[in-house]
């Protein structure tokens, strides 16, 4: 089973707002706030100096460079989920889902899994098992 940290579990809400932050700037590239002037500095519509195609060579360039960062934390958020899935102790799990994936506190966590409020219960048994791995 691939290996998880817990500091790989204490980033996934992040990588998942990166992942959709990421989203809607890829969706942004296609709405710009300004149209590009229709003639260029030298007078010619078209051409290397064409600021429309130089707008879409842009575009193109920014599109790789997010295709390639969203594809490498999907990968990511893909790697933990499936350790998640795989995981036996399925008590651990569902404190890891709670607090790391749903974004809970310790103390919420604790009431939902056990009953009670007492945070450091949750933090423990995380730790103890990150511990033995």
């Amino acid at each position: 089973m691939d290996e998880i940290t817990l500091e790989d579990l204490r980033q996934y809400r992040a990588i998942r707002a990166e992942i959709s932050s990421i989203e809607a700037e890829v969706e942004s590239l296609y709405y710009p706030v300004s149209s590009p002037p229709l003639m260029s500095e030298s007078g010619h519509g078209s051409g290397p100096s064409d600021p429309t195609v130089k707008a879409f060579h842009q575009i193109e360039r920014d599109r790789e460079r997010l295709d390639k960062k969203h594809a490498e934390l999907v990968h990511q958020q893909i790697r933990i989920d499936r350790w998640l899935d795989k995981l036996e102790n399925r008590h651990i799990a569902a404190i890891i889902r709670l607090h790391f994936i749903v974004g809970l506190s310790w103390r919420q966590t604790c009431l939902r899994v056990y009953g009670y409020p007492d945070p450091d219960i949750c933090r423990m048994a995380v730790k103890r098992f990150f511990e033995k791995q």
